[in-house]
């Protein structure tokens, strides 16, 4: 165990030591987590690649321009986001994966386009499909792994999946008070990380960006949440029905013995130590027993820690703890850290990655598996970006072998 946390803290060390002399700006804003897409990519037309591609962005202009004019008379933002993804495996049989993520996110805020209310409807609509034979659960069977190696099709069969996972109205109350009420998903309000955002961003392993621990980033439901936010500090907590579905409009699900209730606390300090920003969250939950028979979940709590802070202008750092004492998810425990150089090759929008993480399945007759992420995203157009990634999990804990290896591709269009 002291031979592979050596070899990732060394892993990290070296990312830190390769950044380079050009300053960069910090990472992608969380304010909605993933969703965060809508204020990154308001103009792509505004934003620099290695490759201008100039007669392709001719040719989207008109589109453009009708999404700035829809944005500016009907208060419509939009961002229509596609990303393919392939992986496979380096050291076996278990071949490969393939799939693509499309996602339809919206905000509609009924104001003129130079007031600055914020308050209005978001929507968040995902298709997913399999283009092989495996979907992502059946490729991790094979391999023998259990730690989920991206965020595609899981369960029975290799077809496609719809959901809606956010449809909502937020209202601000002043400058520190936020509220939103609908059908909410936790990713985009809670336990966050703007150096571990999204498998469709900037690492590929769920083990790092997303929580596979506590039941709560396994479903969305009706309910509401609210924020209150002071310069260095904020609270919030989330009330939600537990069994909720990805039906569109199913409104009818809220039952006062199935909730489940999220709290977060967080420190959001300007300057850590002359270091620059951070973010500190501690977000515990509870949730009701749901259900009965075979899907049956009992009740039960968790806590999870998530941490990220810049290191100058050039390194960004994380780390993120779970644990849950009911056993709804695959994993018990997960520990995870990871660094990100940002503007490795002089771009704004590159990122360099390395991330390590170790995670305890609730089955119990399971050993602890441990992993290493790392990736290279390039902004390779205005609208498009490319990233190569490598995984290593060690001890794969459905399998004998020692180690798993995996390789992967991913593109990711956002108009």
């Amino acid at each position: 165990m002291m031979r592979k946390l050596q070899l990732s803290l060394g892993m990290l060390a070296v990312a830190g030591a390769a950044a380079g002399e050009e300053t960069g700006e910090r990472p992608h804003q969380t304010s909605y987590g993933e969703l965060s897409v809508l204020e990154e990519y308001r103009d792509p037309a505004q934003r620099t690649g290695h490759l201008a591609m100039a007669p392709a962005i001719d040719a989207l202009q008109p589109y453009f321009n009708f999404k700035a004019s829809l944005s500016e008379r009907a208060g419509i933002h939009y961002v229509v986001e596609y990303a393919p993804l392939f992986q496979t495996q380096l050291d076996g049989g278990a071949g490969n994966t393939a799939g693509d993520e499309a996602n339809f996110i919206l905000k509609w805020t009924p104001t003129v386009a130079d007031s600055d209310d914020e308050n209005g409807l978001l929507a968040w609509y995902q298709f997913q499909n399999t283009f092989t034979e495996h979907n992502t659960s059946e490729f991790m069977q094979r391999m023998g792994v259990l730690s989920p190696l991206n965020g595609g099709v899981t369960g029975e069969g290799n077809g496609s999946s719809d959901f809606l996972q956010h449809f909502a109205w937020e209202q601000h109350f002043g400058e520190r008070w936020r509220l939103m009420a609908g059908k909410l998903t936790s990713r985009v309000l809670l336990n966050l990380n703007r150096y571990a955002i999204s498998d469709r961003e900037d690492f590929f392993s769920p083990m790092l960006v997303n929580n596979p621990v506590v039941p709560y980033t396994g479903r969305l439901g009706l309910g509401a949440f609210v924020e209150y936010k002071e310069e260095q500090w904020y609270v919030s907590t989330m009330v939600r029905q537990a069994g909720g579905t990805s039906q569109w409009f199913e409104f009818d699900e809220l039952h006062a013995d199935e909730l489940e209730y999220v709290a977060e606390i967080a420190l959001t300090p300007e300057n850590v130590f002359g270091l620059g920003e951070g973010v500190y969250r501690f977000t515990p939950s509870w949730t009701d027993a749901v259900g009965d028979g075979v899907a049956a979940q009992p009740s039960g709590w968790s806590i999870s820690v998530s941490a990220d802070q810049d290191i100058g202008d050039k390194l960004g750092a994380l780390f993120r703890y779970a644990y849950a004492n009911e056993d709804f998810r695959d994993f018990k425990q997960r520990l995870s850290l990871g660094a990100q150089i940002k503007q490795p090759l002089g771009m704004q929008n590159d990122r360099i990655g390395v991330g390590a993480w170790w995670g305890e399945p609730t089955d119990r007759d399971l050993d602890g598996e441990y992993g290493l992420d790392a990736f290279w995203m390039i902004q390779v157009a205005p609208f498009m970006e490319l990233s190569a990634d490598l995984q290593l999990v060690l001890d794969p804990a459905l399998s004998n072998r020692n180690q798993a290896w995996m390789g992967g591709l991913r593109m990711r269009f956002v108009f």
